[in-house]
């Protein structure tokens, strides 16, 4: 594949691309495979160039965990012996605590009950300076859409601009 990508009208380059790294994330629905403390997990995006001049908020760290619906007591496990659902919400903890004003997303929400899709989606979307791309076959994403895309087999086939606003009006 070939071509170019811009952000703000600027071509993303070899030379620029540690800059855009801070202000865009990525989250895929899988977690990786990794043998160590939910603590260490969350520390991980930290040791990347990108992100070396952050540091995790303790406080913010504790506030994403309720409101994603988990035990405090989470913080003192194995990352290996979590469930797929709750890898998927601690991936989601270490994104939003960068609180990058873009986010792709691919399929986030797959390993989730419904309690805990609304509590995720919600919290992703809930900031309005924030812009989010979403690949997601939950409807519940569309509550927050501008823009609807549906695609079959690599191919637009609807592309529907919807009405909300960033404030929860319709």
């Amino acid at each position: 594949l070939q071509g170019t990508i811009t952000y703000n009208g600027e071509t993303i380059t070899r030379d620029n691309l540690c800059r855009y790294r801070r202000e865009i994330g990525y989250m895929g629905q899988t977690a990786p495979h990794l043998d160590c403390g939910v603590k260490e997990f969350l520390h991980i995006p930290y040791s990347f160039k990108a992100n070396k001049d952050r540091s995790p908020d303790k406080t913010k760290t504790k506030e994403l965990l309720k409101q994603l619906n988990f035990d405090p007591a989470v913080l003192e496990k194995n990352f290996t012996d979590l469930s797929g659902g709750e890898k998927q919400r601690l991936l989601m903890v270490q994104m939003l605590l960068l609180d990058k004003p873009v986010y792709f997303l691919d399929e986030v929400t797959s390993a989730l009950d419904q309690k805990n899709i609304r509590a995720a989606v919600s919290l992703i979307c809930g900031k309005p300076e924030r812009t989010v791309v979403a690949i997601a076959h939950n409807p519940e994403w569309e509550e927050y859409c501008t823009r609807v895309i549906t695609m079959d087999n690599g191919r637009i086939i609807d592309d529907l601009k919807v009405g909300y606003d960033k404030k929860g009006r319709g």
